[in-house]
């Protein structure tokens, strides 16, 4: 082969090696788009892995709101037992107590819950030992009442607590869907505030009836809490109103088209009636009880209905992320 064949076959080689101008603008048009579509990929998993712990965040709270609802009784029932004690009420109080050591250490035996959930293998030590150490509390007969409420409302907050510490975990707190961001703070925040207001109605209304008269005192925080139970209802009405204007959807749902079981001004009705109303205090205090724990158990189940709901966005929101992937 001469020199010039030679030369002209190498010149040829180079060409087929090296890229023409429009395999150049390809390359630059492709890696963007492989690099754009990778990133994408990783922010769906991202975004799949967030909603999957929220879901996880909305289970193990409603697991929790029987825990929180046996403490809240125990609480309430307090006052009653602090009230001329006797063995009848002493036992009951006792077998309460161990119904909430029940629920607290069924926790532990959860092992689902406790494996994506460091913060409750951590809690129920400190639950237990909390509940070891809760008396009813003796005093007058004036400050007994708040001295037994206040004894036992640490270990409900605790509860409460647990499960805002969870919904935080979950990232449920940073969800950029109004909807979902509304019903958080009313399954979470407000709900708590609320329960307690229902559990003071219960307890305190129990023991005038027992006690069989309202001492002064007990007139003042009575009004407050027929107050505060109306007050907080008319809130609560407006606060789903607007939510069914926001979201023509939920009309569907009979928790927000009937909302039966938010109704604390039922509640209020009552305590007015048996308590602060009535001239002589007949109503047997067991039955006010009762029926007030009836409310509140309707309250709590309207509630779990609620985290239901959210965790059926939630549920929508992955299955489009799946479809997306």
């Amino acid at each position: 082969m001469s020199a010039a064949m030679w030369g002209r076959w190498n010149r040829q080689r180079g060409r087929m090696i090296l890229p023409t101008r429009m395999g150049v603008m390809s390359l630059l048009l492709v890696i963007p788009l492989a690099l754009l579509l990778i990133q994408l990929m990783f922010t769906r998993d991202d975004e799949l892995a967030m909603v999957e712990r929220k879901l996880r965040a909305v289970q193990d709270i409603r697991t929790l709101q029987a825990v929180a609802d046996n403490a809240e009784r125990l609480r309430d029932f307090s006052i009653i037992s602090v009230y001329q004690r006797s063995d009848a009420t002493s036992c009951e109080y006792a077998a309460q107590r161990d119904i909430l050591r029940r629920s607290i250490e069924e926790l532990r035996q959860d092992q689902s819950l406790r494996e994506h959930n460091p913060i409750i293998e951590l809690t129920i030590p400190r639950l237990l030992h909390r509940l070891d150490r809760l008396r009813p509390t003796l005093g007058t007969e004036v400050n007994t009442p708040d001295m037994a409420f206040a004894e036992h409302q640490p270990l409900v907050e605790s509860l409460q607590q647990l499960q805002f510490r969870l919904a935080d975990q979950g990232g449920m707190f940073n969800d950029p869907d109004q909807l979902s961001m509304m019903l958080v703070y009313i399954a979470l925040d407000e709900s708590g505030e609320l329960f307690t207001l229902l559990g003071r109605a219960r307890a305190f209304g129990s023991l005038y009836l027992r006690m069989g008269h309202v001492p002064s005192d007990g007139v003042v925080t009575m009004e407050q809490i027929y107050e505060r139970l109306t007050s907080q209802q008319t809130a609560l009405q407006e606060r789903i109103q607007r939510l069914r204007k926001d979201n023509p959807s939920l009309r569907e749902v009979p928790l927000f088209s009937r909302h039966d079981g938010l109704r604390l001004d039922q509640v209020a009705d009552y305590l007015d009636e048996h308590v602060i109303q009535a001239p002589d205090l007949e109503l047997p205090w067991r039955t006010y009880f009762d029926t007030v724990s009836q409310h509140i158990v309707q309250f709590a189940v309207a509630r779990d209905q609620m985290l239901g709901y959210l965790a059926s966005l939630y549920q929508t929101e992955r299955a489009a992320l799946v479809r997306q992937q």
